[in-house]
């Protein structure tokens, strides 16, 4: 956007500008203007006045209009909506460019003001795991990055450090819907699997967000593993990963050298698998997309290396949580959706009974007892949608199934079906608002749970 290009004038102008939004993104994206040489308003679609104090003392002599109406935007250059997926937005934008004014959200902004290499990550499942990984990786090679999206500041709030070398945004589909165009220096879509469906009525309208991400990008990073992701076009350089081998010299695989598994680009050996402290198929994705991002933004092999090999996992994803009369206990409470709970499954060679339940949003369970090829020996399912769940997993007629209440009954009864050599996981495949306030909660409650019963 040429409004953002150019610098202010004599007087220290550049534009009019409307910020929709009273929240902390809003605030980073109004500074940020009004540091740049731009008259700000803020807005907001009805009154908040706790918001509306807090504004008004970090953005003093700063209008804000709440509620606001329509001609707010007559005579402005440009309307910021800062947040990246309100309902509101797509009305809100009408109005805006019915008037005259160039509309964008956070995200847009942040990559028209950008001026260090932007890495963006997205993908249904292992963003956190892969976001991580390459954060890791830059810091080995003493390089600073700065973390938004998913699990980092604000968007507009990572411009305020100006000693960076990178950013690094993790990002999920409904961050991108609303977008138009953005050009990540490298950018990468690792799966797709039924999420958001309380969002998205088909997973091509998830898909369709995500797309937005690698369309055109410098570096597009591609599962070549998942059907779906490898069918997304993009117009930069395209490079691939997979649990097979390579098919080319920029495309990351594994492949088998006298027993030992390697991460691979093209012909050459990067990593011995069996040095990394991850397993899993799932895991083995999330460690090649992380070294095909880190080559693809610059980085050594050596600095790659070191990062993954020591790398232990995120917290909550696939954690041993510890061994009682040899039985495993799996704490997976970051899974919410189906796609990450068949993985926690996947990964385990020990018999599984699996702990599921909470919000299902109307996932299709379905493909667990599809794709676990005989693997599981029970399931207890917990929470809200408990039963509409277990109904998917009729098909097993081998599995003991189980409804209980809450995580406390389901570690209960878990802790009476097991046999020596079982692993139980808990991965609820859903989301965790109908007992818990986020994953972090439902994690710390099943461990909490977990040593007063069992360890």
């Amino acid at each position: 956007m040429e409004l953002l290009k150019k610098s202010a004038n004599s007087n220290g102008y550049t534009g009019n500008a409307v910020v929709v939004g009273l929240g902390r993104s809003a605030i980073a994206c109004a500074t940020h203007l009004i540091d740049n040489g731009w008259d700000v308003e803020m807005a907001e679609v009805k009154s908040q006045p706790g918001l509306e104090r807090n504004v008004s003392s970090l953005l003093p002599g700063v209008a804000i209009n709440a509620p606001f109406e329509s001609d707010l935007f007559v005579g402005k250059d440009l309307a910021v909506l800062s947040c990246t997926s309100a309902p509101s937005n797509l009305r809100i934008a009408r109005m805006a460019k019915e008037y005259g004014a160039e509309v964008m959200n956070s995200l847009e902004l942040f990559f028209h003001c950008a001026d260090k290499p932007v890495i963006s990550i997205t993908g249904t499942n292992g963003k956190s795991s892969v976001t991580t990984l390459v954060g890791n990786i830059i810091s080995r090679y003493r390089g600073v990055v700065q973390l938004g999206g998913c699990r980092g500041h604000p968007f507009m709030e990572l411009l305020k450090k100006r000693q960076v070398d990178a950013y690094l945004l993790e990002l999920s589909a409904p961050h991108l819907e609303q977008v138009e165009r953005i050009q990540s220096d490298v950018a990468a879509v690792l799966n797709v699997s039924p999420d958001h469906l309380e969002r998205y009525k088909s997973t091509d309208a998830c898909v369709g967000a995500m797309a937005k991400l690698i369309s055109d990008a410098n570096i597009a990073v591609i599962n070549r593993d998942d059907p779906i992701v490898s069918d997304i076009s993009t117009t930069g350089q395209r490079i691939t990963f997979g649990l097979n081998a390579p098919e080319s010299e920029e495309d990351y695989g594994v492949v088998e050298f006298s027993g030992v598994n390697w991460v691979v680009r093209g012909d050459t050996k990067l990593l011995n698998l069996d040095r990394c402290q991850l397993s899993g198929d799932h895991n083995t994705l999330n460690i090649l997309a992380s070294c095909a991002v880190a080559d693809a933004a610059g980085y050594p092999v050596k600095a790659v290396r070191t990062a993954v090999t020591n790398f232990e996992g995120l917290p909550y994803r696939c954690s041993t949580e510890g061994e009682w009369n040899g039985v495993r206990w799996v704490n997976d409470a970051r899974s919410a959706n189906v796609g990450a709970a068949l993985a926690a499954i996947q990964s385990n060679e020990r018999p599984v009974i699996l702990i599921a339940g909470g919000l299902s949003k109307g996932a299709d369970f379905s493909m667990i007892p599809q794709n676990v090829n005989g693997r599981l020996r029970g399931c207890i399912f917990f929470g809200r949608d408990r039963r509409e769940i277990s109904k998917t997993f009729d098909v097993t007629d081998n599995v003991a199934k189980h409804h209980v209440e809450d995580i406390y009954d389901a570690i209960s009864v878990a802790n009476s079906m097991t046999e020596e050599g079982d692993c139980v996981v808990f991965s609820p495949g859903c989301a965790s608002n109908d007992q818990f306030t986020d994953f972090e909660h439902r994690g710390k409650s099943f461990s909490q749970a977990l040593q007063l019963q069992v360890l």
